[in-house]
């Protein structure tokens, strides 16, 4: 236990950093196609999310919901590879636009279907307080959607930790295969 490749990890490292220029690269693109989501007043007097997220149809927030939770997950995985960027403030605001999602993508017998994959990404990376927030949302939705019960989903308190010799490890790592690409 505590064994890895430390050039294998800092392959993992690269192959995230593509794949998260070509997910940001086909953002920019989606947007030019359809356009963002326009902000709106909570109809529900959300404290939290006082401004919600409306879309064109609950397709196209399905698929935003889904790139936000995909994006949190690269980066969670670059951060694991000590990728030399704090992705804290971005996984921030990728956990506030699902949050804000749904009220517009979340609603009706469908809703907990569509966001099921992107607020459980969210849960894992969100503030205590947003983490109550979902807590609350879920168990209204796991009337229709099983799947959501929060006994499906961690104690907010249990985060994995990586262990410091890990990461210094994975550091070196890093900077040896960065030095060998240029």
């Amino acid at each position: 236990q505590g064994y890895f490749d430390a050039m294998q990890l800092a392959r993992l490292n690269n192959r995230g950093l593509k794949l998260y220029y070509r997910f940001k690269d086909w953002h920019k693109r989606w947007v030019a196609s359809v356009g963002l989501p326009k902000e709106i007043p909570s109809s529900t007097g959300d404290n939290l999310f006082p401004m919600v997220f409306v879309y064109q149809n609950v397709a196209f927030a399905t698929v935003y919901c889904a790139y936000y939770a995909c994006m949190i997950i690269l980066q969670e995985l670059l951060k694991v590879c000590k990728y030399p960027t704090a992705f804290d403030a971005d996984n921030a605001e990728m956990v506030n636009n699902i949050c804000k999602s749904v009220e517009y993508n979340g609603s009706g017998n469908l809703g907990p279907y569509r966001m099921g994959f992107s607020i459980r990404i969210a849960m894992e990376v969100a503030s205590v307080e947003i983490q109550h927030w979902i807590i609350n949302w879920i168990t209204q939705a796991s009337k229709t959607y099983a799947v959501l019960s929060p006994q499906n989903f961690p104690k907010i308190e249990d985060r994995p930790t990586l262990d410091v010799a890990d990461a210094n490890a994975l550091r070196v790592a890093y900077v040896d295969s960065y030095s060998q690409e240029l």
